[in-house]
């Protein structure tokens, strides 16, 4: 039995039948979408079994505790919402409830276990999600099982801990754009997209904007318990625009999480005080694959001593900015191919180096020194012999 917190019902009390506003519904089974109990809270539009479809839906869920706009839950439910205007100010009794399990997020895709399948799906087509308030997040999908489907949608978020997109608990959640036609994530004070333990969202030709006043960190991707299992982010085209003026920033955080971040084309806009990664260990250590593909970054990348990162340049990548130039953390491993480069903008310490292709006698042709030092372990480089090779631009390999 899934807990469940009462409340009365919303303003929007017709919206079985055309939603506050107008829209049409229409059931492919005979189960019925209803005002009640979904996930942790209420939904104003809830489905526990079978599937259902609205077009061109308009709900306002105006203050009300711990509600949801829409909420599918139990593996093989399913609402399809087509071109919704869906807006929110809706309050949580929990914030640690909002953060893990969509209490009061305005879509809402729940399941009850991480590990047995049991979530729901909701695919939107078009339309925009907007909300308000603190920790109302806009759309959540969490359990395994769960799932989310967004084409060519506008979301905003306002509110302090308020996420565009957030997985959890194993859930799932796909953002789709076109090249003309980007999907649109905007969250001014907190974080724009939020993993947590082994869930996933893929983002293609988004639009990802992240001002977050609160904890300077535009992505953020953590494991709330131990070895859940790892987290997978994908972005594709679009841009991210990442904006802080804090040095502790950064615009992609990992705590206490195993992770693998694909980048592929992304416009990736972000301040120079801003660093591009932070790995933190949290309660049991953080290990990151970053793979860049035609991918320009720049930014710092920093590791702590009980993690780990994997930084894959390739197909014409670029990085600038230092790997790790305190010298901190438990291993790092850095590889290029022949089409790619990293740019030293301060001395940097990696534990192992694969760049076969840019090295050629005592010289190094696709790190560019500027005037500063790569420094690589000697013990784990065997191919390296241990010898010092002069890095394009000036200053040099060194090994330690």
């Amino acid at each position: 039995m899934l807990p469940h917190l009462r409340h009365a019902l919303p303003v929007c009390v017709l919206v079985l039948v055309t939603g506050c506003g107008g829209g049409t519904t229409s059931d492919t089974t005979t189960n019925t979408p209803y005002t009640g109990n979904c996930g942790l809270g209420t939904a104003a539009y809830a489905l526990e079994s079978g599937s259902s479809t609205a077009t061109s839906p308009s709900f306002t869920v105006s203050g009300e505790q711990d509600r949801s706009a829409f909420c599918a839950q139990n593996s093989g439910t399913a609402i399809t919402l087509i071109t919704p205007t869906i807006i929110s100010s809706a309050t949580t009794s929990s914030d640690s409830d909002s953060n893990l399990y969509g209490l009061s997020a305005s879509v809402l895709a729940y399941g009850s276990s991480a590990t047995t399948t049991s979530g729901g799906s909701i695919t939107i087509s078009g339309g925009t999600i907007s909300t308000t308030t603190g920790y109302a997040n806009a759309v959540f999908a969490t359990g395994l099982g769960a799932n989310v489907t967004l084409s060519k949608v506008d979301i905003s978020t306002s509110g302090d801990y308020a996420h565009a997109v957030v997985a959890t608990k194993a859930g799932a959640a796909t953002v789709t754009g076109t090249t003309s036609t980007h999907a649109s994530l905007t969250s001014v004070a907190a974080e724009v997209v939020v993993l947590e333990g082994a869930s996933a969202i893929t983002i293609n030709n988004g639009d990802l904007l992240s001002t977050n006043a609160n904890d300077n960190r535009g992505i953020l991707i953590y494991d709330s318990a131990t070895s859940s299992g790892a987290a997978e982010l994908n972005i594709t085209g679009g841009s991210y625009i990442w904006s802080s003026s804090s040095t502790s920033g950064s615009a992609f955080y990992v705590l206490n999480q195993t992770t693998s971040i694909t980048l592929k084309g992304v416009d990736i806009s972000s301040p120079s005080t801003s660093a591009l990664l932070r790995v933190v260990a949290g309660t049991s250590g953080s290990k990151v694959t970053l793979n860049a593909i035609g991918q320009t970054l720049s930014g710092s990348v920093m590791v702590d001593a009980d993690s780990s990162a994997i930084l894959s340049l390739a197909s014409m990548s670029s990085l600038t900015g230092a790997i790790n130039g305190a010298d901190t953390a438990g291993s790092v491993m850095v590889t290029l191919d022949a089409t790619s480069t990293w740019t030293l903008t301060t001395n940097s310490y990696v534990t192992v180096l694969n760049d076969t292709a840019g090295i050629s006698g005592t010289a190094v042709s696709n790190i560019v020194g500027n005037g500063h030092n790569a420094y690589y372990k000697a013990s784990s480089n065997s191919s390296l012999g241990g010898a010092t090779y002069a890095l394009s631009g000036g200053g040099s390999l060194i090994p330690y």
